[in-house]
Order: C-alpha cells, then sequence, then structure tokens
C-alpha cells in the first residue's frame, strides 16, 4: 500500500498535505 502512494504522489496525484494526512491514519 505504501508504494501505491509513493506512485501517486511521484505522478503529483495527490498533494504532499494529503500524503502527511495519509500517513497518519496508517500509524
Amino acid at each position: 500500500m505504501v508504494l501505491r502512494l509513493y506512485e501517486d504522489m511521484v505522478a503529483g496525484r495527490i498533494s504532499e498535505a494529503n500524503f502527511n494526512l495519509l500517513m497518519e491514519k496508517t500509524q
């Protein structure tokens, strides 16, 4: 799942803010 998030981030599909929000949810 983390890889998928990284792929989306690299593709520019999600912003840094949304990425941080998702990381907080996983923890």
